[in-house]
């Protein structure tokens, strides 16, 4: 463990406690937003990431839009892939085009599938978090 999470105030919300073991990050347009001690929230990701831009992984674990803004600047996915068709209201996004299968293990009706970036590292740009502050409340 011992890594930083980011996630969104409804993926936080949804756990309803830091995840013991790591920088537990919420990533929030709203500035209202008070998170339990121990966990930092951001209202912007190029500030959650330069405040941890020193550390060997950061783990994106939710929600929808998160992975999306996120996207562009991983260089490797950690994805589990479930076997079933199941309900539900968020994706992650498709991501394939860029990357490459590097690694699979396979379990019982699920697989963990590690993905590494073929292209070049992304550079930040200032307009990379396009939010609808009104689902975010």
């Amino acid at each position: 463990m011992d890594k930083v999470i980011i996630m969104g105030r409804k993926t936080f919300d949804s756990i309803g406690k830091p995840l013991p073991g790591r920088t537990n990050v919420i990533l929030t347009m709203n500035e209202e937003y008070k998170a339990p001690r121990g966990v930092e929230v951001y209202h912007d990701i190029q500030d959650a990431l330069y405040e941890h831009y020193q550390e060997d992984e950061i783990m994106v674990i939710g929600g929808e839009q998160i992975y999306t803004s996120f996207l562009k600047y991983a260089n490797k996915i950690i994805l589990t892939e479930v076997s079933q068709v199941v309900d539900g209201d968020a994706y992650f996004p498709e991501f394939k085009e860029g990357f490459e299968e590097v690694s699979r293990e396979s379990h019982d009706g699920y697989d963990f599938v590690e993905y590494q970036r073929i292209e070049q590292e992304v550079e930040m740009e200032d307009d990379d978090w396009e939010y609808d502050i009104e689902t975010d409340k």
